[in-house]
């Protein structure tokens, strides 16, 4: 008798939630944003291989991680 009423709760956790898809692809944005500004201002500061440049890079790798995260979702 129990287990019939929690037979559906694993199809409703493999539905995809709209919200965290929209979490993902904001993150994935503001990462976006703040790794091209950290690059931008390293190579205008003439500091290609910098602290900052390598920020960038990675706040680009979040980015891109999050995106396909929100893909997946």
């Amino acid at each position: 008798m129990a287990p019939a009423e929690f037979e559906d709760e694993p199809e409703l956790a493999a539905q995809p939630d709209a919200g965290q898809r929209r979490r993902h692809l904001i993150v994935a944005s503001l990462a976006t944003g703040v790794g091209a500004a950290a690059i931008v201002s390293s190579v205008a500061a003439g500091d290609v291989v910098s602290f900052t440049s390598l920020m960038g890079v990675l706040f680009l790798g979040v980015a891109a991680a999050r995106y396909s995260l929100a893909r997946n979702a």
